[in-house]
Parts: C-alpha cells; sequence; structure tokens
C-alpha cells in the first residue's frame, strides 16, 4: 500500500500526546488497516482515517518515523511479507519483523449516543485547561479539568476558571488532555462506563475515566463581590514581567493609585502609579500566577471585584470569569 507522508505527519502529531509506558511492546506498534491508523496505549488511543491503509498490519512507531522525518517523497510504500513489512519512499529501504494482528489489541467502541460539541466548549475547555496544575502536596483534582452542570471548571488553589455552557455532561479529564482536545476541532462526545469518547471529522480519541471525581467549583465564584478597578491585560502583565525579573518569587501588591513590588533582601522596590486603580485595602498576588490567569482567560479589559478573600475576573462582553486569591502580607 503506498501512504501520503501528510498523512502520516498529520497522524504523528495528532498521537504525539499519548505516551506509551515503554514497558509492553505492542504499544510501540501503529495497527493499519480499514482504512484507518490506530495506536492504543490501553489507557488513550485514536484512531485516524487514512483511506489508503487498506491492508492489516502492525509497524513498528519509531521505525516507520525515522523515514517519515526527512523524506522529500510524497509517498510511502509498505508492504507486508509473512514476518517482515518493508517501508520504502524509492530511495531508503527499511525492513522490520512484524508481530501478528492479533496481538494488537482494539481499542473500545462506544455504543451510547454521541452528543454535538460546540466550538464554544472548546474554547472554554482551552481555556480552563491553563488553570489546571499538578502540585506537589496539594490535592490531585486541582490537575484536572471538571465539567458538569453545564459548566466547565477548573483551579489550583491560587487561580481558578469558571464558565457556562450548554452541553450536559459530566467530564473529569486531566489538564493537558483538556488543551489538547482544545485544540482539535472535535464535534461529539459519548461515554460508556470505563471511557470518554471525541470525535473529530478526521480521528476518534479515546481516554480511560479517571479515578478523580467530579469537583463543584461554581460555590467559589457565587460569593458576594464588589467592583473595584478595571486593568488592560498588558499594563498588568508588563508590571508583572518587570517584577519577575528583578526578583525570583516577588510578590505583587495593588494600592489605591499604585501597584508595588519590593524585594526585602536586597531592598529594592518597584512602584508604578496609576489612578484607575481603587482598592479597600492593599491586594497582594503572585505575579507569575496572575499572569497564567490572564493569558488562560484571553481577556484583554479586566474588570476586577472584591470578593472578601479573593479576587473575581472577568469582562461585562465575556461569559468566562477567573478567581485569584489574596495573599495575607505580614
Amino acid at each position: 500500500m503506498n501512504i501520503k507522508v501528510t498523512d502520516l505527519k498529520r497522524f504523528q502529531k495528532l498521537a504525539s500526546n499519548l505516551k506509551e509506558s515503554g514497558i509492553i511492546p505492542m504499544q510501540r506498534y501503529l495497527r493499519f488497516g480499514n482504512g484507518e491508523v490506530c495506536k492504543n496505549i490501553h489507557h488513550s488511543f485514536i484512531k485516524f482515517k487514512m483511506p489508503d491503509a487498506n491492508e492489516d498490519m502492525l509497524i513498528p512507531e519509531k521505525d516507520l518515523y525515522s523515514l517519515t522525518q526527512d523524506t522529500v517523497s510524497e509517498y510511502l510504500n509498505i508492504v507486508i511479507k509473512k514476518n517482515h513489512v518493508t517501508i520504502s519512499d524509492g530511495r531508503d529501504k527499511i525492513t522490520v519483523q512484524t508481530p501478528s494482528i492479533k496481538e494488537f489489541q482494539e481499542p473500545p467502541t462506544c455504543e451510547y449516543e454521541y452528543i454535538e460539541i460546540s466550538g464554544d466548549f472548546l474554547n472554554a475547555l482551552l481555556k480552563a485547561s491553563h488553570f489546571s496544575q499538578f502540585i506537589k502536596d496539594m490535592p490531585t483534582y486541582f490537575g484536572y479539568v471538571h465539567v458538569g452542570e453545564k459548566t466547565i471548571c477548573a483551579g489550583d488553589g491560587t487561580i481558578a476558571f469558571h464558565c457556562p455552557i450548554k452541553e450536559d455532561v459530566k467530564i473529569v479529564i486531566e489538564g493537558s488532555i483538556a488543551q489538547f482536545l482544545g485544540k482539535q476541532e472535535i464535534n461529539a462526545f459519548a461515554e460508556d462506563s470505563s471511557c470518554y469518547y471525541f470525535n473529530s471529522d478526521e480521528a476518534r480519541y479515546g481516554y480511560s475515566k479517571s479515578i478523580i471525581g467530579w469537583f463543584d467549583m461554581r460555590k467559589i465564584f457565587s460569593q458576594t463581590k464588589k467592583y473595584a478597578f478595571t486593568l488592560e491585560d498588558n499594563d498588568l502583565k508588563s508590571f508583572n514581567a518587570l517584577s519577575l525579573r528583578l526578583k525570583q518569587y516577588p510578590i505583587v501588591t495593588i494600592h489605591n493609585g499604585k501597584m508595588t513590588m519590593y524585594d526585602p533582601d536586597c531592598d529594592k522596590s518597584q512602584e508604578r502609579l496609576d489612578e484607575r486603580l481603587n482598592v479597600e485595602e492593599p491586594f497582594s498576588y503572585p505575579p507569575e500566577r496572575m499572569n497564567m490567569l490572564i493569558s488562560g482567560l484571553g481577556i484583554k479589559e479586566l474588570d476586577f471585584y472584591d470578593g472578601g478573600t479573593l479576587y473575581y475576573i472577568n469582562n461585562k462582553e465575556n461569559k468566562e470569569a477567573a478567581i485569584i486569591a489574596k495573599i495575607k502580607m505580614p
């Protein structure tokens, strides 16, 4: 069979987020046949539409990609004979052993009905992924995006994200996977007792369900709050960036009419006057977390609302919102 190199490279890119354990040899093989190519690492899989993949065979992933990386050919010719497969681009030819197709574990197939996934869902999923962090000695659920009760939420104890959606689904998925899926043109979702399934026009993705349960973060965003001030994202990020260049682990404080950073170890200070700033008491935060929040939220004009122990951040033109916890300074 002759396979387009562009198709192989596209599949390689999509499958790159599936990391095999290195223990199970069969996870290093790709399954070709029936107009598809499949990678299955047991807790995750991808089935990619490849019309020219019309012969059943297993090909070692590393050897295949070694030839596709630098070839100038548009196609690879792949031939299987007994227990060997030969891959050629017309200039180089690689022949390697291949196991029986029966040894490959086919991924599960969902028999339940799929529901439509909107672009707004994917956009919120991508934004939420920036707020999920696995942090040492902190709850594991911080590293997951939580979808449920028509909302998408994520948070790590310092910053958190919330966005209403129309899809009535409950999904708990690792932040790195959510970030990957948010960048794909997913159009449908289904689940069974053990797996989540996501479909696009070119591929189907499957992920085993985590033992981490859904955590309702919506209550964090329902606190009473009072409008304080509005800033452009670039104004805040630029001050934060300067603080991070001046000190390894700075803390920025917002006062009435100004932002400051003070380094007691070096007796070094930073200040920027801004008459738009209006706070009842100084508000301190870690600038690297604030910049992560700003980048994830993706809003140019940020409205800040004082919520007591935290600041609530959004814009009336957007349905997404974020929070950042106040740091108590000595």
